[in-house]
Parts: structure tokens; sequence; C-alpha cells
């Protein structure tokens, strides 16, 4: 298995704030029998790594990937309320698409499996169902997600119909979603169209893929600066200022494991985070990255607005030994975001103040 250095993991950060002695709400107003209503704005944002992907300075690799790991399963029982056969119920065989095994999720069953890197710009997720003999219809649903953060996405429905031999390979289109991290597979195979005495056990996973690129940084040098693009989009009724901090730490692979560990003995600060030369829409104070002007909401009927956040990310030349050499680095990042009315950021101790708008 490829071993890459610098993965970009990102926190999606729903941010709802009520300040003391304001108020965050838009008002709705009605009147009947002397009853008043009133309909509190809301304060979201949604958050996530984008790449470039004709910026010649980012390593890139287009391909379709098989995921890294099964993290997540629950298996249902077969048709006749029994458990699945036991060479029928290692899930991790989905994870090599050059085998012929399958993994039967049971009536009612899933598998969630993650991917080592997102798989950015994503084309098409592929799964492939085995089916031997004649049998009716089995379906599952198939979902994608960036973060495990109720942010599941349904892109269709996998059947074993039209298969060509044993093998039924579903392709559906997800042009648009930024990346891809997780894919949920979740049987819905109608169990009553089968013999309630035969051991059918629902939709059979051989293998789950993602077509799209990886961003990759194989060769990570000390005195490195490396481009990160980040994209929030205010989803919420409410104008917004905006705040975001990078962290991080460094990871080790347990051949025994087969895991990425985590290095408690490495410094994490040999890794700093800057805004990137052509970024002139944030400051930096105190270890975050402010926004300089608000963000509107969707009141009245607007469409959703978003921002670009470029940074580098910097391996420092001096402090970066031989025992660094071989690991990864992981990013995590979150951004805050507030009401930009009645004052509510300088209340809760920002350092920076947002302009009304954009010079």
């Amino acid at each position: 298995m490829k071993r890459r250095i610098v993965i970009s993991v990102f926190t999606i950060i729903i941010s709802v704030a009520l300040i003391a002695g304001g108020t965050m709400a838009w008002f709705t107003h009605s009147e009947d029998g002397g009853k008043t209503a009133f309909t509190a704005g809301t304060v979201s944002i949604e958050a996530g790594r984008i790449i470039d992907i004709e910026d010649s300075d980012s390593y890139k690799k287009y391909s379709t990937f098989s995921p890294d790991k099964v993290i997540d399963v629950s298996q249902g029982k077969n048709r006749r309320g029994g458990s699945v056969a036991k060479d029928r119920s290692y899930s991790d065989v989905v994870l090599d698409d050059s085998s012929d095994a399958f993994f039967s999720l049971g009536f009612g069953g899933y598998i969630i499996v993650e991917f080592e890197s997102p798989v950015y710009a994503p084309e098409i997720v592929i799964v492939t169902e085995i089916t031997q003999g004649a049998y009716p219809t089995e379906s599952a649903e198939v979902y994608v997600s960036t973060s495990l953060e109720d942010d599941w996405k349904y892109v269709g429905t996998a059947t074993n119909e039209g298969r060509k031999g044993n093998e039924k390979e579903s392709k559906f289109d997800i042009t648009g979603i930024p990346y891809v991290k997780y894919v949920k597979v979740v049987d819905v195979t109608e169990k009553d169209k089968f013999d309630e005495n035969s051991d059918a056990d629902g939709f059979d996973v051989k293998s789950i893929q993602v077509k799209g690129y990886y961003a990759e940084e194989d060769n990570w040098n000390p005195g490195d600066k490396n481009l990160r693009i980040f994209e929030i989009t205010n989803t919420g009724t409410k104008a917004i200022h905006l705040r975001g901090k990078f962290t991080g730490s460094w990871y080790e692979y347990d051949e025994d494991a087969e895991e990425w560990v985590i290095v408690d003995n490495l410094n994490a600060n040999v890794v700093s985070f800057e805004l990137h030369e052509d970024e002139h829409g944030w400051e930096k104070e105190g270890g975050w990255f402010y926004y300089k002007y608000t963000i509107p909401g969707t009141y009245p009927n607007n469409e959703p607005s978003s921002v670009n956040l470029k940074i580098n990310v910097c391996l420092d030349g001096e402090k970066t030994n031989d025992d660094y050499q071989g690991k990864r680095y992981i990013l995590n990042g979150s951004f805050e975001a507030i009401q930009a009315s009645n004052g509510a950021s300088k209340a809760k101790g920002w350092k920076i103040i947002p302009s009304s708008k954009q010079e």
C-alpha cells in the first residue's frame, strides 16, 4: 500500500451563536387572538478543502481508487432469519477489487468504507455486486460523505439487474461533489420476493470504488510550503463573521495494526500555517485566520455565499530532523461563524472585527 505523507482531514463545523444582551433573530410576525410568534434566524456554515486540478504545484493522481478500510458494518440476517454464512461475512474483501470474494450485507444490513485520502473532484462511484444463480432483484442504496457529520448524500441504488455473468457493476455520477472520503452501501432488497426457507442474504458487495483525484505530497521536505485551499459557505439565513484555525499531529504506520497511529514524541510545532501570498481577504491574529468582511446570509431569497481561504502549510527547515522521515502529518481545521449583527463578534472577544462590506 502506498504511503502518503500529508493528508488534509477537514472538520465541518456548524455553529449557532447566541450573544447575551443581543438577538440573533430575524423576525416574522403573525397575530391571532393576541398571540405573537417570532422565528429566529440561523447561523450555519459548511467548510471543506478544495483543490485546483490545473495547479501545477499540486501533486495529483487521477485514477479509480479503492477504499483503505471498513470503519462500520452491520450485517443483516438471511431469509430464514439466521446468520449469514461465514464465508460470505468477511467485510474487508470489498477493499480489493482484484479478488473474486464478496461480502453479503444481509437483509437490511450496511457497510461503510473509508478512503485513505479524500478523492477530490470525484466523477463516479462504482459498486460491484455478485449474484450466483437465478435470483430476484437484489438492491442497495449508495451514499457518499466528506466527514461522517450527517452529510450523507444519496447517489443511487445498485442492483443485480442486467448483470454480465455473475457480476453487475453499478456506476453513479457524482460530479459536483467537492470530494469523497466515505461510502456507505445499505441493503434495501425486498426479502418477501425470496423463498422464506432459502439462504438468500441480500445484496452481495464485491467492491466499492471512486474515480477522481488524489492530491499527494510524497516528497514533503523540510523548508517546503504546500498550498491548501478551503471553501466555506454560509448556509444560514443570517449574515456572519467568520474565522478559522488549524492544528495537526504526526503519525507513523503500524505494520502490525496496519494503520497510521499518532506519534507523541514528535513536535507538531515544526509545522506552521500562514496566509498564501495571493490571499488578501483574510488576516491572521492570535492563531486565528479572520475573514475581513461580512458574509451575507440567505434571507430573504439569496443563494448561499461562499469564500475561499488559501494557506501555506510550512515544514520548518531547521527543526525537522531525520526522526520525521516516513511519518505523516494530518492537518485538522475548524471554522467558527457568528452573527454579524449587534456587536456579537466583539462581545465574544474576536481580535479582528470584519467590516460590513468589501473595499
